[in-house]
């Protein structure tokens, strides 16, 4: 115990009993050591007493029962209630502990009402207020015989301090039981850190432990449709920006966007496919917000940490997650143990869920059409009507979240000596004495594909009789290739192909392994523009798709185009679904999305468009 900072008449009282009990601990001697602590033996014996005493938490109060004043035992009033002549405010203390203790069956009810416990026969209160409780207690006292010439009625404010005292103390007494019901799930949650206990788990290392979670973007975007009277910007949902985190570096491996409604697990698996192919800069759509210097992600600045995996991947209960491509795929290739966390256990991903607050507050917050933090941001002013009014496309979206997370990696923090998380990863990979064991990727096998791909086992179909060459059918399109075509004793049999994030070609292979090449798209309007498998299944779920088979990607757009700017027309302010999935097809494919009635668009159209709202430039702070 420091003792230096106490009174000098305290800190000699307590040099001298604590003299005198160490003397009589090591020696025995009872009269000696009460003669140094200058006290009778009884008080020597009473000291010690206090020192050896235990503490809530299980301790020996130690020295510190030596402080006078210092409590070793809760107090516990002897002398009687107040009756009900005496009017004074003093002379009450312990009367509500001690009242508790008379009528145990009212202390039951009192605790389960503020612990949000079920009561027999009553239903339970959210947050019940002190001066409930009060009121329900005066309840209970009646109904227990308590008359108004007794505690606590008899006083002057009826127990109504004691109760607001009693609901801190037993707050404070079982923190774990009463915090959720009280103050909330979030507060609740936070109380489970700072336990002065370590983490488990923790990365010593870069590639040690990954976080990837998704987050919807603050902020409501356009897309732009050409129609008979011009260019016109129907709102589209909030984007999804899924994030791949290193826990060491804190550097942004990749990330990946989702325009819909729900993000899916290819567009999770695209995060970590971007996070291994070489990043390149995108071209400016916003005036006044660009690249800083150094800034960009480790795939297109550091080459010797391509094809990198982590060892431990962070991912929580999101049912995505727990997907086939997810939970298999992804977790075979990379070669990693995937940790799911706790139900609404945000802290599983604490780093990436503080990115995504410095993202917001730094970046999409800032924007007009922002729809703020909380439904009470003054920040967030129609968002809807503004993006509309404004023309915030969902491509100057998209080039801001590139722009925030690449200058992002070439921002020092504190919490990394000063240094950024590029400079951390540089450094680490560029080691020469101690050179690390990097964690690459093995290379795709006809068994183990790259990520981004979906494997598929079509029966190859055909009939020699009817001359039909062999061919395979899935996604409602035909695919074939001359080493296929040629391959007649394969009808009837399943091979394996891998269908890649553009369905225009895939890849084939007999069941043993043996490559049988490239597939291409026989016949079909679907080999004209690029697009996933995922979107050519809901274009045939369409209803629209069914005259549209000489070109059914420009065609389906160009009908789904004019449906939305029809209904735009009738409520420019409302956000719009079909919108939504045109703006996910135009970035997939490049196909113009334009209404049949539409005039041909000019090709001197300017590439950047200034935001009306200019932006200043992000400046980052350190953490």
């Amino acid at each position: 115990m420091d003792a230096s900072q106490l009174a000098e008449p305290v800190r000699d009282r307590f040099e001298r009993l604590s003299a005198g009990i160490a003397l009589y601990v090591e020696t025995g001697h009872l009269t000696r050591s009460a003669k140094i602590a200058q006290v009778s033996r009884s008080v020597l014996i009473r000291q010690l007493n206090r020192c050896v005493t235990l503490a809530d938490d299980g301790r020996l109060y130690g020295w510190a029962g030596l402080l006078h004043g210092m409590r070793t035992c809760d107090y516990r009033r002897k002398k009687s209630p107040p009756n009900h002549n005496d009017n004074d405010r003093n002379g009450h203390a312990g009367a509500f502990t001690q009242f508790l203790t008379e009528h145990p069956e009212i202390q039951d009810k009192l605790d389960a009402l503020i612990l949000g416990r079920r009561i027999s026969g009553e239903v339970a209160e959210a947050r019940v207020s002190a001066k409930t409780a009060w009121s329900r207690l005066c309840g209970w006292c009646f109904d227990a015989g308590v008359d108004q010439q007794s505690y606590p009625l008899n006083t002057k404010s009826q127990g109504r301090r004691s109760v607001a005292r009693y609901i801190d103390q037993l707050v404070q007494r079982s923190p774990h039981g009463a915090v959720d019901t009280r103050f909330g799930e979030n507060a609740a949650y936070k109380l489970r850190f700072g336990t002065a206990r370590s983490s488990p788990i923790s990365a010593l290392a870069p590639f040690d432990i990954a976080q990837c979670d998704a987050h919807k973007i603050d902020c409501i975007g356009t897309l732009e449709i050409t129609g008979p009277v011009g260019p016109q910007f129907v709102p589209i949902e909030r984007l999804w920006l899924i994030a791949y985190l290193d826990s060491y570096s804190r550097c942004v491996l990749g990330y990946s966007v989702g325009i819909t409604t729900q993000p899916s697990a290819q567009t999770i698996e695209a995060a970590f496919v971007a996070a291994n192919v070489p990043w390149q800069p995108m071209e400016a759509s916003i005036l006044g917000i660009k690249y800083a210097q150094g800034a960009g992600f480790p795939s297109g600045l550091i080459p010797e940490l391509a094809q990198c995996s982590p060892c431990v991947l962070n991912l929580d209960n999101a049912m995505q997650h727990y997907s086939h491509v997810i939970a298999e795929h992804l977790r075979r290739r990379l070669g990693c143990i995937i940790a799911y966390g706790g139900l609404a256990d945000w802290g599983h991903n604490a780093l990436l869920e503080r990115w995504f607050k410095t993202l917001e507050t730094r970046g999409f917050q800032r924007l007009p059409s922002t729809t703020g933090s909380h439904p009470g941001d003054t920040r967030a002013r129609t968002p809807v009507r503004t993006a509309s009014r404004l023309g915030i496309t969902y491509q100057q979206l998209l080039y801001l979240a590139d722009v925030l997370c690449a200058n992002y990696n070439a921002t020092p923090h504190r919490s990394l000596g000063g240094q950024s998380p590029l400079e951390v990863l540089r450094a680490f990979a560029q080691r020469e004495l101690d050179a690390p064991l990097l964690p690459a990727l093995p290379a795709p096998s006809w068994n183990s594909p790259a990520l981004g791909v979906e494997i598929v086992m079509p029966v190859v179909r055909g009939s020699i009789r009817q001359g039909r060459r062999p061919y395979v059918e899935f996604g409602g399109a035909r695919y074939s290739n001359e080493n296929l075509q040629s391959a007649w004793h394969l009808i009837g049999k399943r091979i394996v192909v891998h269908v890649p994030r553009d369905a225009r070609t895939c890849d084939a292979y007999f069941s043993n392994g043996f490559a049988l090449g490239e597939l291409t798209i026989l016949h079909s309007g679907w080999g004209r523009y690029a697009h996933t498998l995922e979107m050519r299944r809901k274009i045939q779920a369409s209803d629209d798709v069914k005259v549209l088979d000489d070109d059914p990607i420009q065609g389906f757009s160009r009908t789904l185009a004019t449906r939305v700017e029809k209904r735009s027309r009738k409520r420019p302010n409302k956000i719009s679904h079909d919108a939504t999935f045109l703006a996910d097809l135009e970035r997939e494919s490049g196909v113009t999305v334009a209404t049949t009635t539409a005039p041909k668009r000019s090709t001197q159209e300017p590439h950047i468009r200034p935001l009306t709202h200019r932006l200043k430039p992000v400046v980052w702070k350190g953490r």
